[in-house]
């Protein structure tokens, strides 16, 4: 029984990680077609994103349930149920960063502020990295091989700190765009810069609980 709910835990956090992979290369898809000014394209991506999001809540909430039941350690039990809301809050930035590009879709906000635009879509790229690094860590710590998985959770604070730098740079060209954009269009694009930048945050967060499971 105690090797049953077991497999079920891992299994379930594997279904996070796709939901996770999914969520990401939607956010992906959703930027590139509203820098283009794709907007219903934009739109069907965003929506996905934001069915993702429930089945992710979902997903949370019976996971949780079954650690709760389990016959691991208190403090096993504690650690495991931190990853998986670490993980569920991953999915939870992609849909607030979704809300805000769908917003900015329909006003063609980026397509006015080409250069910050660019940016903006190199964040993106080193996000995507960042969540396929924390996918790889946690593939690796079920398969037993913690030292690849340290390797990976080292990597994904590595882009981590790379978005940080990117982050800086894009709120160093705000003022210059600012003046292309209303009042609402400039608060929107730093609230996207913001969610873009938590999204990485999170999986930094979630790695750093793997490092207490490593340890454990």
């Amino acid at each position: 029984m105690k090797e049953r709910k077991e497999r079920r835990i891992i299994e379930g956090i594997k279904q996070q990680l796709e939901i996770i992979q999914k969520a990401v290369d939607n956010v992906s898809i959703a930027l590139e077609n509203c820098v283009k000014g794709e907007v219903e394209d934009c739109v069907k991506a965003c929506m996905k994103v934001s069915m993702l999001e429930n089945d992710s809540d979902t997903l949370r909430r019976q996971i949780l349930e079954i650690i709760s039941k389990s016959d691991a350690p208190p403090d096993i039990k504690a650690d495991t149920s931190r990853l998986v809301r670490r993980l569920d809050h991953v999915v939870d930035w992609a849909q607030t960063l979704t809300r805000i590009t769908r917003v900015l879709a329909r006003r063609g906000t980026l397509s006015k502020i080409s250069e910050l635009g660019r940016k903006i879509m190199r964040m993106k790229e080193e996000t995507t990295n960042c969540v396929e690094e924390l996918i790889a860590c946690l593939n690796a710590f079920f398969e037993r091989n913690f030292g690849e998985a340290r390797e990976r959770a080292d990597a994904v604070e590595r882009i981590e700190e790379k978005i940080d730098d990117l982050y800086a740079s894009v709120r160093e060209d705000f003022p210059t765009a600012f003046d292309k954009l209303s009042i609402g269009e400039a608060v929107l694009l730093v609230q996207l810069i913001d969610s873009l930048e938590a999204i990485s945050d999170r999986c930094e967060d979630a790695v750093d609980q793997v490092r207490v499971l490593l340890v454990k």
